[in-house]
């Protein structure tokens, strides 16, 4: 076989049919590559992410060194899973459920591109729409005035301004 054979070889793509923790953190997986099983394939994640991906994901897997007892994979991926409406520049942090947080040039959007909900941070600036406003000042309105008829005149006009703190925990569900 020649070298360069050999080092194709390395390279495999295959099926993830399992994954399991070791120890707590290291994560190996089992994968199906043309018609063999291949045991105890070390999973090597970018930092700071840790994913598990469902059985029937799509697997690289390597053999560095040409070491074949020591496989490792560098890569899954589960194309019924992968958000399809992403464009240029734009990033997304998904599940297999269909939840997503977005990184966009609008901002950090929680559900996908059509999402409902938005991350604000402080020094964002904040509008709210007159409809809106105009709700919520009259519930305020009323809830004061059936304490103390008459203490709250309503507001009139637009507010906007900039959001000065933020929370340290952000929860956002449709």
């Amino acid at each position: 076989m020649s070298a360069a054979a050999r080092l194709l070889g390395m390279i495999r793509r295959g099926v993830l049919t399992s994954s399991r923790l070791v120890d707590g953190a290291l994560r190996l997986v089992q994968a199906r590559v043309g018609g063999t099983t291949v045991d105890d394939v070390e999973l090597m994640e970018p930092y700071g992410l840790a994913a598990v991906a469902p059985a029937g994901s799509d697997v690289v897997i390597v053999h560095a060194g040409a070491d074949e007892s020591h496989p490792l994979a560098l890569a899954t991926s589960h194309r019924s899973h992968r958000p399809s409406s992403l464009t240029a520049g734009q990033v997304a942090l998904y599940d297999s459920t269909g939840k997503v947080v977005l990184l966009a040039s609008g901002g950090i959007l929680l559900g996908g591109a059509g999402a409902t909900k938005s991350v604000a941070r402080a020094g964002d600036p904040v509008t709210i729409s007159q409809a809106s406003f105009a709700t919520w000042i009259s519930q305020v309105t009323l809830a004061v005035n059936a304490l103390t008829p008459g203490a709250v005149t309503p507001f009139v006009g637009s507010p906007t301004g900039t959001i000065t703190n933020g929370s340290a925990t952000v929860k956002a569900v449709d």
